[in-house]
């Protein structure tokens, strides 16, 4: 995986639909939207994944996030392949 994969996986995303406004916009008194999770973690985890490669951030931080990461896999394991 690479900058520009990254990049054009992000860039090909609509976000809005997840902004205020938006027809996936999550508000605390909507309760927990399953769905509307799964596909902002989908269009993330590319950069959530760069972001664990990087040696300025700390190594707890690190292994944080990729708890996080493998915990949101198990969740939504189809997100793996989301380039």
């Amino acid at each position: 995986m690479d900058f520009e994969k990254v990049d054009r996986h992000i860039q090909e995303a609509d976000l809005t639909i997840f902004q205020d406004g938006g027809d996936h916009y999550l508000k605390a008194e909507d309760g927990i939207c399953i769905d509307t999770i799964r596909q902002i973690y989908k269009i993330v985890r590319p950069i959530l994944l760069i972001f664990n490669n990087f040696l300025f951030i700390p190594q707890k931080w690190r292994i944080a996030l990729e708890i996080f990461i493998q915990a949101m896999d198990i969740v939504y394991p189809s997100s793996k392949n989301s380039l």
